[in-house]
């Protein structure tokens, strides 16, 4: 975000804007068009001619332009300022994503004038800009009174606890706000605390993402407090936020009463442990049992964790009349090796453990040549899977041969499985290439687009 356009002799200082003071941290030096004079700014060049097709678009309205991606783009304070003016008129666009360009807390006062003033913006994008408590600030007031916005990104904008205050006004008092993502930022216990206590006066916030942040065990419980009472939020993104198992378990203790409707929840990058996860099946079926999606990637996990996570899973389905019904589970860049697949995953899957085949199954073949045990077959009727599940990644997880001809034989009896990724899982070519003509067969079946790709190297 730091650099200007220009180099050499063409660097310079620019004055305070209005509102801005000498000693600000909010310096111009931060600014990447600073280098440039307004009669520079005045000639064609890639900064005038890049601000000057945009303003000319929002000023005239241009009904073809509903979506404006400026993320990036390296506007800076002046190129923003003018922008957000030109936004106040206009009528067209309804997607404004502005992140990454230089905007700083200081200098938010026009894009808080145009949420005030513009009510065809339902989704603002302001994520990497430096907004600080001063840009947080300046917005409150007018998001609280906008009755169309319904998305807000403020990821990566320099905010802690104190500002946190001030979103939970918004949380409170706005009833149009359906999306709120504030990850990567510096909110702790405290903050998460002003937020949980707002939720139950929330009744249209359906997704909160607080992922890279420090809540920590006791901000994840405070955000418990607040959900028995709020009956909107489906999606929590808590990844990466310093999580253990005991703190995991607290959480869905404070849940246990009440059943909120919480269909996703994304525990990524959290040091759960094998302890942390072992339990979760059951704790889900009585505490989340609206759940479709579980996000546990690299959560440290090994063999002995999952496998008795796949098995609660399988059992909570089973049990209470199928309370839980789990249809996307994420296992990717974890230790999971082919005993997994085995005894976990195809009981998940299938309902029942593996057979491990002779040696003779797991022979590599030469070219050309064929083995009967992994020929594809159809699988009887009697055999298919009644599971939930339809989407499961196990990207890098050292499965091997042994656990691609264990996971083949499960998605051959898992026809609802329409959504499978293993990149990086060291599964020979021969079973990697079954192993997608059966997905694929799959999402024919289920009348779901065939562009997929099943060996992404990653698992996000």
């Amino acid at each position: 975000m730091g650099g200007t356009f220009s180099s050499g002799d063409d660097k310079g200082e620019g004055s305070p804007r209005d509102g801005e003071e000498e000693g600000d941290d909010d310096s111009e030096d931060d600014d990447p068009n600073s280098g440039f004079d307004m009669e520079q700014r005045s000639r064609p060049s890639r900064w005038g001619t890049l601000v000057g097709d945009i303003l000319a678009r929002m000023r005239g309205n241009d009904p073809e332009w509903t979506v404006a991606r400026l993320s990036g783009k390296r506007l800076g304070v002046d190129g923003a300022v003018d922008i957000f003016d030109a936004m106040q008129t206009n009528t067209r666009v309804r997607v404004l994503e502005v992140a990454s360009n230089g905007i700083r807390g200081a200098s938010v006062l026009p894009v808080a004038r145009c949420v005030y003033e513009n009510e065809q913006v339902l989704e603002l994008d302001l994520s990497g800009n430096p907004l600080g408590s001063h840009g947080i600030h300046a917005l409150v007031e007018p998001v609280l009174h906008n009755n169309a916005l319904t998305r807000l990104v403020l990821a990566n904008v320099n905010i802690g606890n104190d500002e946190c205050r001030d979103l939970a006004d918004i949380l409170h008092f706005n009833h149009s706000l359906t999306d709120l993502d504030l990850c990567q930022n510096h909110i702790a216990k405290a903050g998460a605390g002003h937020l949980g206590a707002s939720l139950p006066y929330s009744f249209t916030l359906t997704r909160l993402a607080l992922g890279y942040n420090q809540i920590g065990n006791e901000g994840l419980v405070a955000l418990a407090k607040g959900m028995p009472s709020n009956r909107s939020l489906q999606v929590l993104d808590v990844g990466n936020n310093a999580l253990d198992g005991g703190g995991l378990s607290e959480f869905l203790s404070a849940l246990s009463e009440t059943e909120p409707p919480l269909e996703t929840l994304d525990l990524s990058e959290n040091k759960l442990t094998d302890e942390g996860v072992q339990e979760l099946g059951a704790e889900l079926a009585n505490s989340l049992p609206n759940l479709k999606a579980l996000g546990l990637r690299n959560c440290d996990l090994t063999d002995e964790g999952v496998k008795q996570l796949c098995v609660n899973l399988h059992a909570a389905r089973l049990e209470n009349g199928g309370r839980l019904q789990l249809t996307s589970l994420d296992l990717s860049e974890n230790a999971i090796t082919a005993n997994t697949i085995q005894d976990g995953v195809c009981r998940l899957l299938t309902g029942r453990r593996y057979v491990t085949l002779s040696a003779t199954a797991l022979t590599p073949r030469s070219a050309g040549q064929q083995s009967p045990q992994q020929t594809p077959r159809q699988t009887p009727r009697s055999e298919r899977s009644t599971s939930s599940l339809t989407h499961l990644d196990l990207t890098l997880n050292p499965l091997g041969q042994a656990g691609g001809v264990a996971l083949l034989e499960a998605v051959r009896a898992c026809p609802g499985l329409v959504s499978l990724y293993y990149g990086g899982t060291n599964i020979p070519e021969d079973l990697d290439r079954q192993l997608h003509e059966h997905v694929l067969n799959h999402r024919k079946a289920a009348n779901l687009p065939t562009l997929w790709e099943a060996r992404r190297s990653r698992g996000r």
